[in-house]
């Protein structure tokens, strides 16, 4: 009974339970062994990003020409169609030829369009810095000279507008000068008119007959007159609206802004790649995991040979 109640409060172990006391005296036991190999391995790392090549990120900024349109930048050239063709590599043979760079020497070419602006940004990878400028500087000079040629035949066409609106504000001037000339010279006739009836009126033998052929005539000519006016106040208006028409045409000339490169292809101070500092910790950490494993492997195998020795000794004791 009482080994049956010992048995009962003894401690239950199992097979799969983890000894934490005796996982770490494996450690201390391989501790050399796990000290050397995470040096090693850091020190390998450290000679690979040292002798790997160092790549730059080059890149340059463009704003493509624009025009001001009720307070709003319009691009001449959208970005997203300048991004896209860049993309579908429209200049790279050119370029190529031109610099003599083979298709396999010739970098990738990565284009972004910062948020809320009209700008294009131009990115190339490589450890060749002047190489990679010199692409991005033609990539800069043909898209220049794209929207250039979009410029160009959009000022083209706003001169020639601006020039039939001339012809047809100094039209409406000399219709304007032309019926003021015209109310001038009625109302002038009418003054005469007026005074050869008062004429005729103050006469000893009034002639009742001329006095109202001059009073038909006045009030036939203030009829003239009249529509005179109301012409002339049209073409005033027409003549305004002409002037504003004009003077908007020349405002939308000079609203015109010229393709800029706001940054120059410029390469970055430090390296983007090799990045070292990660290399060198993932080399300690997987030197580090591997010796450690490395040291439960040979402290297993260590362990089955001494299990081995021991039943071979124990059999040979009962044989004897």
């Amino acid at each position: 009974m009482g080994q049956s109640n010992t048995e009962q409060h003894q401690p239950y172990h199992s097979d799969d339970e983890i000894d934490l006391a005796e996982l770490f005296l494996i450690l201390w036991k391989r501790k050399i062994l796990i000290i050397l190999g995470t040096v090693v391995c850091a020190l390998a790392g450290i000679g690979i990003s040292i002798f790997m090549t160092e790549v730059y990120e080059i890149d340059a900024l463009i704003e493509p020409g624009k025009r001001i349109v009720e307070n709003e930048e319009v691009p001449v050239a959208s970005p997203i169609a300048i991004k896209e063709k860049v993309l579908a590599g429209v200049f790279d043979q050119n370029i190529q030829k031109e610099l003599k760079i083979s298709a396999r020497e010739y970098p990738n070419i990565y284009v972004d369009l910062p948020k809320d602006t009209n700008l294009v940004k131009f990115r190339i990878e490589s450890s060749d810095i002047q190489r990679a400028k010199d692409i991005l500087n033609a990539i800069l000079l043909r898209i220049t000279r794209d929207t250039e040629e979009k410029i160009k035949k959009t000022k083209d066409e706003i001169e020639n507008k601006i020039k039939l609106a001339k012809i047809v504000y100094q039209g409406k001037v000399n219709q304007v000068k032309l019926l003021a000339e015209q109310v001038k010279e009625t109302k002038a006739t009418i003054e005469d008119f007026k005074m050869e009836r008062k004429k005729a009126m103050s006469s000893r033998s009034t002639d009742a007959m001329a006095v109202l052929l001059y009073s038909n005539e006045i009030q036939n000519k203030q009829i003239y007159l009249n529509d005179l006016n109301r012409k002339l106040s049209d073409m005033e208006t027409q003549s305004q609206a002409s002037k504003i028409e004009l003077e908007q045409l020349k405002l939308d000339l000079s609203n015109i802004i010229a393709t800029q490169i706001d940054k120059s292809p410029t390469a970055s101070s430090d390296p983007i790649k090799p990045k070292k500092i990660l290399i060198v910790a993932l080399s300690f950490l997987l030197g580090l995991m591997g010796t450690i494993m490395l040291a439960f492997i040979l402290e297993y195998v260590q362990a089955a040979r001494q299990r081995k020795e021991d039943g071979s000794q124990g059999m040979h004791y009962r044989t004897d």
